[in-house]
C-alpha cells in the first residue's frame, strides 16, 4: 500500500479525507499535528504559537527533516489491515 500525505491549511478538510481513506481503504492515520500537540501538552504548552515554536525548535535541534523522518519511521510499523 502506498503512503499518502495530506497537506493543507487549518480547516481545509485534511482530517475528513484521512477518515474517508481509513474507512474505505483501511489506511492508518498518522497525524503530525497530533504528535506535536501531545508533546506540547506534556509541558503545559497548548497554544498554537507554542506548538509552532516547538516544531521549529525540533527542526533546529534535529534538522529540517525531523518531522518527515518521524512520520516515515512510524509508517514502517504499520501494515495493511486484513
Amino acid at each position: 500500500m502506498q503512503n499518502i500525505i495530506l497537506f493543507g491549511e487549518m480547516g481545509s478538510g485534511k482530517s475528513e479525507v484521512a477518515k474517508y481513506l481509513e474507512e474505505k481503504y483501511n489506511y492508518t492515520i498518522l497525524s503530525l499535528g497530533s504528535k506535536i500537540h501531545s508533546e506540547c501538552r506534556l509541558h503545559g504548552n497548548e497554544t498554537r504559537e507554542e506548538m509552532q515554536n516547538y516544531g521549529q525548535m525540533m527542526r533546529k535541534i534535529f534538522g529540517e527533516n525531523v518531522w518527515c523522518d518521524y512520520l516515515y519511521l512510524r509508517s514502517k510499523n504499520y501494515k495493511k489491515k486484513l
